[in-house]
């Protein structure tokens, strides 16, 4: 469903030249959990960043559906990133001003194909919360916002960047729990990109990227339960 053929995103500091994404290629399973592994720095972020159309490769093809997106023009990609794509970051990205539910139901109105708005918010446990601001909820329940509004718009991808890093254990656990159940009720495909080798466990499928490259790619054939994860 999603293929990178021989990608490179290089980026040029002066005289040198970075290679963030060093000529990679990899399959991602439909409609299963990817986790793409690796340490601060090692490319893993950036290739999020492709995947997602946030930016544009420096050679090679990006395909979903057979469709080459490393073609798009910016007025595709924005169609791309609204349609298909959904994004949780670490820091929520959560606009102060709007009540929880209208900071998921502005997502759902930029899409043709939403889900209901409030049954998003009671799938991720915050029916009770959705009238309060921001400043109002734990780092657990922002995560679970950013959640709904990224669900909310009944995407193909499910992008996830770190979406336990600002958590403890148990709420990290907790996110995701919620990510992998309501992925799989909709038939969205998650992938996950951590530095935590103990997520690894429950993925259906993990990819590990070093210096931009990637160094393994393996099918789980018994991902653990989350619960069962020791982090």
């Amino acid at each position: 469903m999603i293929e990178l053929k021989d990608v490179k995103k290089y980026y040029q500091m002066g005289d040198s030249v970075i290679k963030a994404v060093d000529d990679i290629s990899f399959k991602i399973m439909d409609g299963k959990c990817t986790v793409i592994l690796g340490p601060s720095g090692s490319g893993k972020s950036t290739t999020l960043n492709l995947l997602g159309g946030m930016d544009t490769v420096t050679s090679g093809e990006i395909l979903l559906d057979l469709e080459d997106i490393s073609k798009y023009s910016e007025k595709e990609l924005e169609n791309y990133r609204r349609e298909k794509i959904g994004f949780v970051f670490q820091f929520y990205n959560l606009i102060p001003q709007l009540t929880i539910r209208e900071n998921v139901g502005i997502t759902a109105d930029m899409v043709s194909d939403s889900l209901d708005v409030d049954e998003v918010i009671n799938a991720v446990g915050l029916e009770k919360r959705k009238n309060l601001f921001p400043q109002n909820l734990s780092g657990g329940e922002l995560q679970r916002v950013a959640i709904a509004r990224a669900l909310v718009k009944n995407p193909r991808v499910l992008l996830c960047d770190e979406p336990t890093g600002a958590l403890d254990s148990e709420t990290g656990k907790m996110i995701l729990k919620l990510l992998k159940e309501t992925s799989k009720k909709h038939s969205i495909s998650l992938i996950i990109v951590t530095h935590n080798s103990a997520i690894e466990k429950i993925a259906d499928q993990v990819i590990r990227v070093k210096d931009g490259k990637v160094v393994s790619d393996t099918v789980n054939e018994n991902p653990l339960e989350i619960d069962e994860v020791v982090w």
